[in-house]
C-alpha cells in the first residue's frame, strides 16, 4: 500500500540577491531550477555560501531550520520560515577557531514564538603553540520571536553541581538534541567526550536558563545520545552504546522529570543496533524506533528497520522489524495523532521514505520521496519535522550538486510536501 500524496505543487522559492562574496549563490540557482521534487517549496537561502543544516522542527507556524555556514565568523545559523518557505528571520552566532567552527545540532520552538537551539562551540582558543584540538563547549542559546537572542550557555558536566569541590573536567562538550517539558522550561539530550569515552548527559533548564538538574551517565565506551522525548511523566532518550571491541546496542534510557535516573537498557543482538528517535505514548511505555542487524563490514550492511514498544519498567512488550525489502532505518518521527506516527527511512543513495505507521504494530503506508538532481554519494537527508494540523511534512537536506554543475559543496536545504489526509484527517 503506498500513502496517497495527493496533489502537489511545483513552486520553487524566488532567491534573495545573492551577497557578494556568495560562493553558494550558483548551486541554489541550479538547484532553483530543477523542479523534479513534487514539492510545495524549497528554501535555498537559509545561509550565505555553503553551509549544512542538521536540525528542524516546527512550532508558531514555523518551520525551524539550525545548522552552519562554512565562510561566515559567526557560523552558526537558526532560520525560521514562515508557511510559504520565506524567512521570517535569521540568527547567526558562535565562534570559528582556525578549521573547528561552532555547530547547531538540533532546534525546538519554545512555545512562545521564538526558538531553544543546541550544539557545540569552540569558545576558547589555546593559549600555548601545540597542534593539540581546540576545545569545544556544549552550547545552548533562546532566541525571541524576532530571532534576537535572549541569552546562551557554554557549559561542561559539574559547573552547576560539582562532582568534587574544585574538579574541572577536562574534554569536549555537545548537545544533539532538546524538547520542551511542558513548564516553560526544556530538557536537553547532549554528551561529554573524555579521553577513552563517550557519556550521555541530560540537563533540565528553567526558561530563563537556570540549570535545574544534570545527570551525567556512566560508561565505559563509546555512548552516543541521539534523541530525546519528554511529557508530564518523564524524560525518554535513546542512541547507540558501542563497548570497547563490540558492535553498537541500541541504548533506552528514562529519567523522571526531577533528574532520577529510573532505568537504563541495551537492546540488540549480535550485530551492529541503534535507536533514532523515541516516542512517550502517555501511559508510561515508551516506542523506540531504529535499525536492527547492521553492517559488521561497510560492504554488507543488512539494518533493518526498528521499532518496539517497552512497558514503564523497560520489558519489551511489542517488537516490528521491517521486512528485507524496508526500510532499513526509521531515522526520525513526528505528527503522532490517533497511534499513528509519520517516519523517515533515508534510503541510500539519496533517496527517502516517509513511512506511516503504528508504533512497533506496522507500516501502514509508504511513500518513495527522490532526489535525481543532486549527488547521492554526498547529499544526506538530515531530519524531518511534521506538522500535523498543517498536513505537511519537511525535511533537512544539506544538498549538493555533482561537480558538473555545481561546486560540490552543500547548500542546506529544507523542502515542504503538502500532503493532505497526512493522518486520514484531511480531504
Amino acid at each position: 500500500m503506498h500513502l496517497l500524496l495527493g496533489p502537489m505543487t511545483l513552486f520553487c522559492l524566488a532567491l534573495h540577491p545573492a551577497a557578494a562574496g556568495d560562493t553558494g549563490a550558483a548551486d541554489r540557482r541550479v538547484l532553483e531550477s530543477h523542479c523534479a521534487l513534487p514539492c510545495e517549496w524549497r528554501a535555498l537561502d537559509l545561509v550565505t555560501g555553503h553551509g549544512g543544516v542538521q536540525g528542524i522542527a516546527t512550532g508558531g507556524g514555523l518551520v525551524l531550520a539550525a545548522g552552519n555556514a562554512f565562510s561566515d565568523e559567526k557560523p552558526a545559523f537558526v532560520a525560521a520560515l514562515n508557511a510559504d518557505g520565506h524567512i521570517a528571520w535569521r540568527f547567526s552566532g558562535g565562534h570559528k577557531r582556525g578549521a573547528v567552527s561552532a555547530k547547531l545540532f538540533g532546534v525546538a520552538a519554545d512555545g512562545e514564538g521564538g526558538a531553544i537551539a543546541v550544539g557545540e562551540d569552540p569558545l576558547l582558543q589555546r593559549k600555548d603553540s601545540s597542534n593539540s584540538p581546540v576545545p569545544r563547549a556544549a552550547w545552548l542559546l533562546r532566541l525571541d520571536p524576532q530571532g534576537a537572542l535572549l541569552w546562551q550557555l557554554h557549559l561542561r558536566p559539574g559547573m552547576h553541581f560539582p562532582a568534587a569541590a574544585g574538579q574541572e573536567r577536562v574534554g569536549n562538550g555537545r548537545f544533539v538534541d532538546v524538547a520542551g517539558d511542558g513548564a516553560g522550561g526544556f530538557v536537553v539530550l547532549g554528551y561529554w567526550q573524555e579521553a577513552d569515552r563517550i557519556r550521555p548527559w541530560v540537563l533540565r533548564l528553567a526558561g530563563d536558563g537556570r540549570v535545574l538538574w544534570e545527570h551525567l551517565f556512566e560508561g565505559s565506551g563509546w555512548n552516543y545520545p541521539q534523541a530525546i522525548a519528554v511529557d508530564e511523566a518523564g524524560v525518554a532518550v535513546t542512541g547507540r552504546d558501542s563497548p570497547p571491541a563490540a558492535l553498537a546496542d541500541l541504548w533506552l534510557a528514562r529519567l523522571s522529570l526531577d533528574g532520577a535516573l529510573l532505568w537504563q537498557r541495551l537492546y540488540g543482538g549480535p550485530d551492529a543496533d541503534a535507536g533514532s528517535a523515541v516516542f512517550l505514548a502517555g501511559d508510561g511505555r515508551t516506542a523506540v524506533f531504529g535499525s536492527t542487524g547492521g553492517f559488521r563490514h561497510r560492504s554488507e550492511n543488512a539494518a533493518r528497520g526498528w521499532s518496539f514498544m517497552v512497558d514503564p519498567n523497560g520489558t519489551v512488550e511489542e517488537e516490528w522489524v521491517a521486512p528485507p525489502e524496508g526500510p532499513q532505518s526509521l531515522s526520525a518521527i513526528g505528527g503522532q495523532e490517533a497511534g499513528r506516527l509519520m517516519a523517515l527511512d533515508p534510503v541510500l543513495p539519496l533517496r527517502a521514505e516517509l513511512v506511516l505507521m503504528a508504533p512497533a504494530r506496522q507500516i501502514l503506508a509508504r511513500a518513495p520521496l527522490d532526489f535525481p538532481e543532486l549527488d547521492p554519494r554526498y547529499s544526506k537527508i538530515q531530519g524531518m519535522a511534521v506538522d500535523a494540523a498543517a498536513q505537511r511534512v519537511y525535511l533537512a537536506i544539506d544538498a549538493r550538486l555533482p561537480r558538473a554543475t555545481g561546486s560540490g559543496f552543500p547548500v542546506p536545504m529544507v523542502v515542504a510536501y503538502a500532503i493532505p489526509g497526512l493522518f486520514g484527517t484531511g480531504q
